[in-house]
This record gives C-alpha cells, structure tokens and sequence, in this order.
C-alpha cells in the first residue's frame, strides 16, 4: 500500500499547474448583442418545466446575448496556438495564434448563463508546438451573475 501512495504522490506532484496570463497580455472585451431565440421547440413539450420556463422558452423578443472579444497583445516566448474550452472538456475553438490577432468567443445568451442552461465556466489556453498548455485564461459565470476573468471580478450581468 505504501508504494502505491509513493508512485501516486510522485506522479501527482511532478505535474504543474498552468499559469494563468498576465492581464497586460491580452484585451478582453464584453459585447453585448440583442438575438432572438431561435424557436425549434415551440411543438415541443417538456413536462418537468414550469410555466415561467415555458414563457421563457417561447419568448421571441430580443434578448441579451454574451459575446467576449480577445485581442492578443502579447505572447509568451512559446506560445503559438490558442484552445478555447467550454466547460471540463469540450473544445470549440482551436487555433494557430499570433500578437495582434482578434478571437470572437460566441458565449450565449445571459439568461441562460445565470440559469447553467449552458456551460458557464470557459477555459482559454494558450499552447506551445507540442500542443501542452503554457498559460490560460480562466472565465467564469456565477448564478447570480458575478463575471470573473481568472477568479477577478470584473462585471455583472
């Protein structure tokens, strides 16, 4: 049992956490643009939704959509690509990057943010050739709201 602790400490302690990048490094933006629902699931019926989800479903007004735009200013010496993860692991955005270069991160409507409808917590990594991260970006929504960019707060929505 001893080894086993042994082997699982060593191989645990030899991984390093990624950096976070510094903030002088990047310009991120928050845009906000007024959508409509698309209303695929108007013939729909989900019997475990209230009546105020249902309205809300339904609505075709215009409603605050999250859009964020990152402009590179800087890359670290080994930094070439940029991976952009939503959630635990699902990669939407995969790039080769450089100084200067504008990404646009399509996030979702607020509502359904604040209500974890969709994913509400973004990963943006920066990679080395060898596609291993060298430092990211950490993005995140809270119920209430409460917008945070590497654990900082910067905004309510």
């Amino acid at each position: 049992m001893s080894i086993f602790l042994y082997l699982l400490f060593n191989v645990f302690q030899g991984q390093q956490p990624v950096s976070t990048k510094p903030a002088d490094e990047y310009d991120l933006k928050i845009q906000y643009e007024f959508r409509q629902r698309t209303n695929s699931s108007v013939n729909q019926v989900h019997v475990d939704e209230t009546v105020g989800e249902r309205d809300k479903r339904l609505n075709t007004s215009p409603l605050p959509y999250l859009v964020l735009n990152l402009n590179v200013i800087k890359l670290g010496p080994k930094e070439v690509r940029l991976k952009v993860v939503r959630g635990a692991r699902d990669s939407f955005i995969n790039r080769k990057v450089k100084e200067g270069d504008q990404i646009k991160v399509e996030i979702g409507f607020v509502d359904d943010l604040k209500d974890r409808t969709i994913e509400f917590e973004y990963e943006i990594i920066f990679l080395n050739e060898k596609k291993d991260a060298q430092s990211r970006i950490h993005l995140f929504v809270e119920k209430d709201g409460t917008f945070k960019i590497n654990g900082e707060v910067r905004g309510k929505f």
